[in-house]
């Protein structure tokens, strides 16, 4: 058995588990890919009384006192390996673990990520240190009015991470635009559609040019956004993917990520990243807009941007749902793709606005920033629909997961909770609650 090298653990999952010391489970999370080695990561998860699962080990969380020394865990029959992860009130930490075979020798696991409110990691820097840029500190450099505005670089450098985003078009466009200046350590754009005229009047960096000259093929819309922003950012990370979010690949990217963002039309692709963000407990970002114009004349627009974070038992299928639930439909043939011609772009809405795609994305920057900072510590929905003064206002919705959602049951099952995906799908789809935006 691989040595786990990174431990990830929900931050309610680990808050509950310091309340009062106790067992959780951990399994490995695997790749999908069987050419690509194993990340060495495991996956911590709430303990149940149910048979141990084969492969699975477990977790012994405690805090300590300032200068108390660690007490040895109870044994572990018959998992996999044993783990402890001990955290004392000075800030120090230990993580380590036993395995079968292995002796009595303790082995460290040298990072631990938690993913929540803060986006904490312990065991090293947040990512290779990039070069300061001269004059941060003291307040001239290129990053320090973000530096300032975000209370130092801890949080600045905490939003640095590994992103998936899922759609580059308008939304998707507009969101890497505003991500990419801060530097994050990688950006996956994963979209299969291709860039057409109609998609120009709202996205983000792109232009007449990038579509050819007459006759010429349509290019990818991915692939494009990701040369228009490394011609701004040359320091960034890009990948582009050219594929469905269902392809293996795709969802390669999703479990690598730190931050899986969704910003398309399509909920297929929502509900894949939605399963891969419980599987892997990854934090996800829903952003989504639409703008109707009824029987009456009357236009009416609104934007949803839910985060959803891991460890709460919640994910988009139970908390809101899909909009247009028919188009999970392809997920239930794996080897079927969406077809995007079957309906026209203007399906079950009248457009879209370019100043409402920048502003669903800024309101999505704003929900990392304020998860970074540590200022949101639970999963949160913010609606923006006209006010009473025909203005678009924000509103904070609550909701409550549902405890029988196929999704939230496969959180921290890694690859595992895509072994049968059309049997999923059609468990979502049974109990699906539209939320209205696409």
């Amino acid at each position: 058995m691989l040595l786990p090298r990174r431990l990830t653990i929900p931050r309610p999952v680990l808050d509950r588990a310091l309340a009062r010391d106790g067992a959780l489970r951990a399994a490995p999370a695997a790749s999908l890919d069987s050419a690509c080695p194993s990340s060495g990561e495991w996956l911590a998860t709430v303990r149940d009384d149910g048979p141990m699962p084969s492969g699975v080990g477990l977790l012994w969380v405690s805090r300590l006192d300032r200068g108390a020394e660690a007490p040895a865990p109870p044994p572990f029959a018959g998992a996999a390996l044993s783990m402890e992860l001990q955290l004392w009130q000075s800030g120090q930490w230990q993580c380590r673990c036993l395995l079968p075979g292995l002796g009595s020798a303790w082995v460290a696991v040298p990072e631990v990520r938690v993913p929540g409110a803060g986006m904490y990691r312990l065991g090293r820097a947040w990512r290779p240190e990039r070069p300061r840029v001269q004059g941060d500190a003291d307040g001239d450099g290129a990053f320090s009015r973000t530096v300032g505005a975000m209370g130092g670089h801890a949080p600045l450098q905490r939003l640095r991470l590994r992103y998936a985003v899922v759609g580059s078009g308008r939304i998707g466009s507009h969101f890497g635009q505003m991500l990419a200046p801060l530097r994050p350590e990688s950006i996956a754009f994963i979209d299969d559609d291709m860039l057409e005229l109609s998609n120009l009047d709202a996205m983000a960096l792109l232009g007449p040019a990038d579509l050819g000259g007459p006759g010429a093929p349509s290019s990818p819309k991915a692939l494009l956004l990701a040369e228009r922003v490394l011609e701004h950012w040359p320091g960034v990370e890009l990948r582009p993917l050219v594929l469905p979010a269902q392809a293996p690949r795709a969802v390669q990217e999703l479990a690598d990520a730190d931050i899986i963002v969704t910003a398309t039309d399509h909920d297929a692709a929502r509900c894949v990243a939605a399963l891969a963000a419980a599987a892997w407990h990854r934090p996800h970002l829903d952003l989504g807009a639409l703008v109707r114009i009824g029987s009456d004349g009357r236009r009416r627009m609104w934007r949803d941007c839910r985060l959803v974070l891991p460890g709460e038992g919640l994910c988009l299928a139970c908390w809101g749902g899909f909009s247009e639930p028919d188009e999970l439909s392809c997920l239930l043939n794996p080897g079927q793709a969406p077809d995007r011609r079957a309906a026209p772009w203007h399906d079950g809405r009248s457009g879209s606005l370019g100043w409402l795609a920048a502003g669903t994305a800024a309101r999505g920057m704003e929900l990392l920033d304020r998860l970074v900072t540590g200022e949101i510590t639970a999963s949160t929905w913010v609606r923006d629909a006209e006010g009473e003064h025909g203005f678009l206002e924000a509103t904070p919705l609550r909701g409550r997961g549902d405890p029988h959602c196929p999704i939230c049951h496969l959180g921290g099952r890694g690859p595992s909770a895509f072994a049968d995906l059309p049997a999923l799908v059609r468990g979502v789809l049974a109990r699906q609650r539209p939320h209205g935006t696409r």
